[in-house]
């Protein structure tokens, strides 16, 4: 644990907005010399602390870095809404990321994007400092998560097609050199 120079905890489903669940994790894991910092960017926020970890490594910045992934999200679903309930569930990953002495890293590419424009589609609109959970709105079920699922799937479609185009260009191979492609899906479209 002292050797860890960076932890970087993604989650969109934090014990308390304050202190960070990185702060958690150091204290638990006992890595005092690492900076602390939460990434919350849904199901993209592992994809953003690894990419932010490969950087801070590559860069030299520093020398070790722990990246974890951890959702408890049974704990913000509404289990009334049968199109996200049988979507999310709880898991967690970590990926300790180190320079590498055997030539070029093996982390090809990385692009991080947004769109803010969908902010409504997927939502917990209660629980920060925009909407207080206050008792009639946690009886409406606004602290948890809300899907407008046709949006998100044609954002996802039209998107997913244009970044695996993006990275192949940008690494130099084309769709047919890819054996195995392993996407963020929730099901077979």
């Amino acid at each position: 644990p002292g050797d860890v120079e960076l932890l970087i905890v993604a989650t969109s489903s934090p014990d308390r907005v304050v202190p960070g669940t990185a702060a958690y994790t150091q204290a638990k894991l006992e890595c005092f010399n690492a900076g602390a910092v939460d990434h919350i960017a849904a199901c993209s926020g592992y994809v953003y602390a690894l990419s932010s970890g490969w950087h801070y490594v590559a860069s030299g910045q520093v020398k070790s870095c722990l990246v974890i992934g951890a959702e408890q999200l049974t704990r913000i679903t509404n289990y009334k809404d049968r199109g996200t309930c049988i979507l999310f569930g709880d898991a967690a990953g970590a990926m300790l990321l180190e320079p590498s002495n055997e030539g070029p890293s093996d982390f090809l590419y990385s692009k991080l994007g947004a769109d803010g424009r969908g902010e409504r589609f997927i939502i917990v609109p209660a629980g920060g400092t925009a909407m207080r959970p206050t008792p009639e709105r946690l009886e409406q079920g606004l602290d948890k998560i809300q899907m407008m699922g046709r949006e998100v799937y044609k954002f996802a479609i039209t998107k997913f097609v244009e970044l695996i185009k993006d990275a192949c260009a940008k690494i130099g191979v084309s769709p047919d050199d890819i054996d195995v492609l392993v996407p963020h899906q929730v099901n077979l479209r």
